[in-house]
């Protein structure tokens, strides 16, 4: 007990004689250091007791009271979490304290505003380092550097009057973008020059089948007429196993169904050997008058029997090949 007195003797001359007021301060911190100090006091006082070899039942409120201390410190913890933002802003702030006590206040009191406008103004970033150094001598460059500073400068402040009458907020114009007209052609893959060229012009070994063992599967195929296939077997496997009817394919997967199947023979894909310069949708495509016009032309002078280019025959016997087909 001698050595606790003398602790806390101690502590006490330690601690200034004149508190600092709190009246500004976060109430909510000031709260917890108060409950904080309680529940220190209600645990020292409790040891006490318990030195003395004195039952706690003699005490009974100080430990509901020590219980409601808990409570309360554990129900401001979340509290503390809100606001915890704030409080690290305002102790950086207390910490620039000396910082911002260094900046001069203007002498002239009827310049307070335009002080203040030029204070907050100090840290602007300065257009004129965006504009891009152009190729001619030093003379120019710096006629045209003077000449952009002053249209921008006019065009900010143009920008800041219209948004001071308003009040809508308007973006610096920093730079002119325009946007690019061209349209760029896609180019179209084609898998089998990609399979090709993964496959036999690669020395990566790879696992194939033995000849003939896939050909319920339609042997070698390529990738995207494998994963068409993939999904048509995933389908009957579906309806087989729930003895039910899934509706019917689109136009559209039809179309590429009967494409994996139309150059098939044999398990194998020979369409490599029957590939066209343009594919059928390019093909297909509308063409403009002009073209139509020049189709049309070629296409009477074959029926009137005149001579005619090998591409017009050729372009002639494919159509009426597919015309057949359709039959």
């Amino acid at each position: 007990m001698d050595v606790l007195n003398k602790s806390i003797q101690t502590a006490l001359e330690a601690l200034p004689k004149t508190s600092s007021s709190s009246s500004d301060g976060v109430s909510l911190v000031s709260l917890k250091c108060q409950l904080l100090l309680s529940y220190v006091q209600k645990l020292a006082f409790l040891m006490l007791v318990k030195l003395d070899d004195e039952s706690f039942l003699q005490h009974q409120d100080v430990v509901e009271k020590l219980v409601q201390l808990r409570i309360e410190i554990e129900k401001i913890r979340p509290l503390e979490n809100r606001i915890q933002y704030s409080v690290d802003k305002l102790l950086r702030a207390a910490g620039r304290k000396e910082e911002i006590g260094s900046i001069k206040e203007p002498e002239n009191n009827g310049n307070d505003k335009d002080s203040q406008d030029s204070l907050k103004l100090h840290y602007k970033p300065n257009l004129s380092e965006f504009a891009d150094d152009s190729d001619g001598p030093a003379s120019e460059n710096n006629v045209v550097k003077e000449d952009d500073k002053s249209s921008i400068s006019s065009e900010d402040e143009e920008e800041e009057l219209r948004s001071a009458k308003d009040g809508i907020y308007r973006p610096p114009r920093i730079r002119a973008v325009t946007m690019d007209s061209e349209k760029r052609t896609r180019h179209r893959p084609n898998h089998l020059v990609d399979e090709f060229v993964s496959s036999d012009m690669s020395s990566v070994p790879q696992s194939m089948p033995s000849v003939g063992s896939n050909l319920e599967k339609r042997g070698r195929v390529i990738h995207a007429d494998e994963r068409e296939l993939q999904k048509m077997r995933e389908r009957i496997e579906y309806e087989e196993s729930n003895y039910t009817r899934l509706p019917k394919l689109s136009k559209k997967d039809l179309k590429k169904s009967k494409r994996v199947k139309k150059h098939d023979y044999g398990g194998e894909d020979w369409s490599l050997l029957d590939r066209k310069f343009h594919d059928d949708d390019f093909s297909n495509r509308k063409l403009d008058l002009t073209s139509r016009a020049k189709r049309r032309a070629n296409f009477e002078d074959v029926n009137d029997g005149s001579l005619a280019s090998p591409v017009q025959i050729g372009q002639s016997y494919r159509k009426r090949k597919k015309n057949l087909k359709r039959r």
